[in-house]
């Protein structure tokens, strides 16, 4: 029977997650790039109508708005990744403490 040593096993522990996390990471972050590339041409033609003074100030900063609007409803999306996110590295710390039980027993 190996001798249990906690300090390693949460070192492993931590690994896990940290291993899960930027692998789920680099998803978001993709998710959040398209999400904007689909904004990208009303936000350009807002720029676009205000740098020319086609749009006022005030009508710019309505704009924006509608728009800060719409991207927090895409990313509300996100917070549920988020919490599978989580769910996931819980889920692989945990994966480590059982294996090492029965490495044990």
């Amino acid at each position: 029977m190996s001798e249990f040593n906690i300090d390693t096993t949460l070192r492993e522990m931590a690994d896990a997650i940290g291993d899960t996390i930027s692998k789920d990471k680099e998803k978001i972050k993709e998710i959040i790039v398209k999400i904007l590339n689909r904004r990208r041409e009303r936000m350009k033609m807002l720029v676009e109508l205000r740098i020319t003074g086609d749009l006022t100030q005030q009508r710019f900063e309505s704009r924006l708005e509608d728009e800060k609007k719409v991207l927090e409803a895409e990313f509300n999306a996100i917070a549920a990744l988020n919490k599978a996110m989580v769910q996931k590295a819980v889920n692989a710390a945990l994966d480590v403490l059982t294996k090492t039980v029965r490495a044990l027993l």
